[in-house]
């Protein structure tokens, strides 16, 4: 899928057109919030006793300051710290409730393909956890490296959520999909259990999916060859009434055409930049009543957001911090470029 991205449009370019994951997607899949205060902080370097300090005030983790490298501690460490007895104090809960939400995002949301050690800078956006985009977070950490990947082609892994990439392939090309073997067949009237994604966790098989074949992927049988009827524009036509509220809930910000921000990222969300999306993007309107967005003709990511830096150091330009429901398309974010520090930092 790499090999198809195309930084300039974040599209993946295909025969039948392009196609992009986008913030439909990452909730409807993985049931993440897409409405809430962006996943922005201060990138804190400190001395590794001062590291072990903050470990055991946020984290109630005694870890000696030889075991914590540049700001990182390992998964594994975090790990052992959960099958320990846990306080009867609020803090006690608190804390272990970061260790946990530590590793999910380390190891599930944010992944690192060179290291298993997690980020400690991460602890400042547990503090309100709830209240953050995770969503948008996620889709602009998978944007930036994909982006990355397709420039440097002698690149061994890609960095971020490529297991959302990986679902979002097997909801829109059936032939790439594992073959479920408990699939339960549901009434109009019953509800999903879980996001979109939950079905591919069960008993499958592969023996008719060409998975970790790249000459199979690459051929007359994977995606240089993909046709029109093995593509699915709607792919989530009959079942979006049936998911939790969750995967649903801000349906009018599927649409949000602008910036999306993690930290030092920050990407650009063009949902009408594929053409054959569009389909998608004119269902919902039409649904909620909306009148159909106009983009003003053909959508090209400005490559030059890629040297944005915003670690928080510097004093920001003023924007907006949520993107709230009343949101619409005609009326997104801002994200000015002033008074930042330019350049690209790898998995931040």
């Amino acid at each position: 899928m790499a090999e198809q991205w195309r930084p300039k449009t974040h599209t993946f370019h295909f025969p039948i057109g392009e196609a992009t994951i986008t913030l439909q997607d990452v909730q409807i899949l993985w049931g993440l919030p897409i409405n809430g205060d962006v996943a922005l902080g201060v990138w804190h370097s400190l001395t590794p006793d001062q590291w072990s300090d903050f470990a055991g005030q946020y984290l109630g983790i005694d870890v000696h300051p030889n075991n914590i490298k540049s700001g990182h501690i390992l998964i594994s460490a975090l790990c052992a710290e959960l099958n320990e007895p846990i306080g009867e104090t609020e803090r006690s809960h608190q804390q272990r409730a970061r260790v946990y939400l530590l590793a999910a995002l380390s190891s599930f949301l944010f992944p690192d393909c060179n290291s298993t050690s997690a980020l400690l800078n991460y602890v400042q956006n547990l503090i309100n956890f709830e209240r953050l985009s995770w969503g948008i977070a996620v889709l602009a950490h998978v944007y930036r490296n994909l982006c990355c990947t397709a420039e440097k082609t002698d690149q061994s892994g890609i960095n971020g959520a490529m297991l959302l990439v990986q679902h979002w392939v097997y909801a829109r090309i059936p032939s790439l999909a594992p073959r479920l073997l408990n699939n339960i067949v549901l009434t109009s009237n019953d509800t999903l259990k879980g996001p979109y994604s939950v079905r591919w966790y069960g008993r499958r098989s592969f023996e008719q999916t060409p998975t970790h074949v790249l000459s199979t992927c690459r051929s007359g049988f994977g995606l240089s060859a993909l046709r029109p009827n093995e593509f699915l524009w709607l792919p989530y036509r009959t079942i979006i009434n049936r998911l939790p509220d969750e995967c649903r809930v801000d349906v009018n910000l599927w649409t949000y055409r602008g910036a999306i921000l993690f930290w030092a990222t920050i990407e650009i969300h063009l949902p009408d930049r594929a053409n054959g999306m569009n389909a998608q993007l004119g269902a919902i309107c039409l649904r909620r009543g909306w009148a159909f967005p106009d983009f003003g003709g053909t959508s090209q990511v400005d490559h030059n957001v890629h040297d944005v830096m915003n670690l928080g150091d510097d004093e920001p330009d003023p924007q907006p911090q949520q993107l709230r429901r009343s949101d619409r398309v005609s009326n997104p974010p801002r994200c000015g470029t002033g008074g930042h520090k330019h350049g690209h930092r790898r998995g931040r």
